[in-house]
């Protein structure tokens, strides 16, 4: 294959095919949005102020987010894949017995969790080797 050739076929290769190989995943840079809850889809309930989320600052390691009915902040710590969230703290709003349900739950897979993963921007909030909580990326959060 001559010079002109297989430069244009690396050229070729590389605006193809390197777009498709992912960087390295991480937890900062949007808005994790709660897609399942201790094995169960995650459906927000008809009554309540939205459905949980996260945010990661790895600058602060610190994280944030709506947990139902309050919202929550706190600190965190990450080695790799190992994650482990530190105490939380909240606003004190009360919402309907549903609400608060999946508040409580939502604080207690927070707690448990030991490790995470992503994959299809889909991120796994585990304890041990069991998902608690599951999130789909979305988009940057305002500033």
């Amino acid at each position: 294959m001559s010079t002109p050739r297989l430069l244009l076929f690396a050229t070729a290769f590389c605006a193809f095919i390197l777009p498709a190989v992912a960087a390295d995943p991480t937890l900062e840079g949007g808005v994790w949005t709660l897609t399942e809850l201790n094995g169960k889809a995650f459906a927000a309930p008809a009554v309540g102020r939205g459905v949980p989320t996260l945010t990661f600052d790895a600058a602060k390691k610190s994280t944030s987010g709506i947990s139902g009915v309050n919202r929550f902040s706190g600190g965190y710590t990450q080695d790799g894949a190992k994650l482990k969230f530190g105490a939380l703290a909240g606003t004190k709003m009360a919402g309907p017995p549903e609400a608060m349900q999946v508040e409580s739950s939502f604080h207690a897979a927070l707690a448990s969790v030991t490790a995470w993963q992503i994959a299809d921007d889909a991120l796994a909030l585990l304890s041990e080797a069991q998902v608690v909580a599951r999130f789909k990326r979305g988009a940057e959060p305002a500033k």
